[in-house]
């Protein structure tokens, strides 16, 4: 017996002794080791590892508390445990609520402290602290601006030689190109997603509604609660966009659709933020619509593109500049416009002062001319109010059913008042009821409406709106309509 057991003993260590060679103590198979490290050429290839290692240290954290005051202590105190809303021994001020914590990213793009973020991580706060990825300190930041229209914030941190990132150029970007998003989902650490550009100038978002001069990238790389702020990269690790919202009814996780703001649109805003504390922006005074595929058949147009002008005001560097309804704005120095919303980040971009040319189709002509931005002033907006369109009340008169279901009548001096339409709407045919069943309100036309035009014929009365239309019978037209301040071209298909 113990003869077997030294026999055992000595099998056991020769397999052991033969594991460098494949042998295991388990098996007479192999086992094949490779330990050495991926040379350059493959990681040049196939990771991304140098870009998030270039970019990395300067996505921060960023919390933020809001609602209360903390202990002036607190925040003297300049190391505070980020796992706490306060540290031991801190107390809220009497009759104060406790406070509330939120958390975000952010992107260091100065050396000398200077973070862009988005303005909805930032807003109504009452401190701000940043946490750097390799730092064992928050440091406290202060607001330098922000500018809720294109959801962008300024912070600062006090020092010298931060890890700022590298800047690149998103007008550069393609469909398809790879891109990393760079955050702090959720607040467990540093986090970094991959995926593609699915698209680019998004606009008009339902999450982002009030964002209206934001072009989006969008990514199907992971953007989670807490990456607000982020970064998104290139595969060099250059700041192409900050990474501001996500898709998602349930508003808990990625789905893969996720949305960035240009670096370039952003690089604007800051500049403006750090010169002025707030963002000036030029304008032309002029209103504008996307060009729909309906609308590009009427004017003629080989492509869907560009920004449709629905008003003119006067005395403005749209009017000085020749720019009249119905214009198509179809390039801004040279580049050209895919959309409406193109056009206004764009616009938003000009500060004030500067000259531009702009390319513009009339009537199936096309020019050039120039306009020079002045400062953006509050335009006189007109609103219906809270009173919703079933609590219209009827003017003189009504008629009947104008093709499927709209009702109109004249624009006098009851409806006037009650729309608060402006001296730019002289006359026109009220659109009192719109069935919801009808062609027109699937086109857009809303209770409250202001019929101007219909094709090329103005219209000032309710029986120049019947008429015109009971005379055409056709099976599309174009409206030109007043609604809450805003002029609008509408084409309506009918069932003719």
């Amino acid at each position: 017996m113990l003869r077997q057991l030294v026999g055992l003993c000595i099998v056991f260590a020769v397999s052991w002794s033969n594991h460098g060679s494949g042998q295991s103590v388990m098996t007479q198979g192999q086992f094949y080791l490779d330990e050495t490290p991926l040379s350059t050429e493959i990681k040049r290839r196939h990771s991304y590892a140098e870009a998030i290692s270039k970019a990395g240290p300067a996505v921060v954290r960023i919390i933020s508390r809001r609602g209360a005051e903390l202990d002036a202590l607190s925040i003297g105190r300049g190391v505070i445990d980020p796992n706490n809303d306060l540290n031991a021994g801190d107390t809220v001020r009497p009759n104060l609520p406790s406070p509330t914590r939120g958390e975000g990213s952010g992107v260091l793009v100065s050396t000398d402290g200077y973070i862009l973020t988005n303005y909805h991580v930032v807003e109504r706060t009452d401190w701000i602290s940043i946490i750097l990825p390799r730092a064992d300190k928050e440091y406290e930041a202060r607001l330098v601006g922000m500018d809720s229209r294109s959801d962008l914030a300024l912070l600062k941190i006090e020092g010298q030689n931060f890890p700022a990132i590298t800047i690149g150029n998103s007008n550069h970007l393609e469909v398809g190109d790879v891109v990393l998003a760079i955050g702090n989902p959720f607040g467990i650490g540093q986090t970094s997603t991959l995926g593609i550009v699915s698209a680019l100038g998004r606009s008009d978002l339902p999450m982002a509604r009030a964002v209206d001069l934001a072009n989006f990238i969008q990514t199907d790389a992971a953007i989670n609660p807490g990456n607000s702020g982020g970064a998104l990269i290139d595969v060099k690790g250059r700041l192409i966009g900050i990474n501001s919202a996500l898709l998602n009814p349930d508003g808990y996780a990625s789905l893969g659709v996720g949305f960035a703001i240009p670096i370039n649109q952003a690089r604007a805003v800051m500049d403006q933020l750090i010169l002025h504390g707030e963002v000036r922006r030029g304008y032309l005074g002029m209103t504008i619509q996307k060009v729909t595929p309906a609308l590009a058949d009427f004017f003629g147009m080989m492509e869907a593109k560009g920004a449709l002008v629905t008003n003119v005001y006067e005395s403005t560097p749209a009017a000085d500049a020749g720019i009249i309804e119905e214009d198509i704005i179809t390039s801004i120095d040279g580049t050209q416009i895919l959309s409406g919303s193109d056009f206004k980040s764009r616009i938003a971009q000009v500060k004030p002062g500067e000259t531009i040319q702009l390319g513009v189709l009339r009537r199936g002509s096309h020019f050039t001319t120039y306009a020079t931005l002045k400062e953006q002033a509050d335009l006189t907006r007109y609103f219906l109010g809270d009173a919703a369109s079933a609590n219209l009340k009827p003017a003189n008169t009504w008629f009947g059913d104008l093709l499927e279901g709209v009702s109109i009548s004249s624009l006098d001096l009851v409806w006037r008042r009650q729309l608060n339409a402006p001296d730019k709407v002289p006359c026109g045919a009220v659109a009192v009821h719109v069935d919801s069943r009808s062609p027109f309100a699937k086109a857009g036309i809303a209770s409250g409406s202001i019929i101007l035009r219909i094709d090329k014929q103005d219209i000032c009365t309710s029986s120049d709106a019947y008429n015109y239309i009971a005379g055409q019978r056709k099976r599309q037209y174009l409206l030109r309509t007043w609604y809450q301040g805003r002029f609008q071209y509408i084409t309506v298909t009918t069932n003719n």
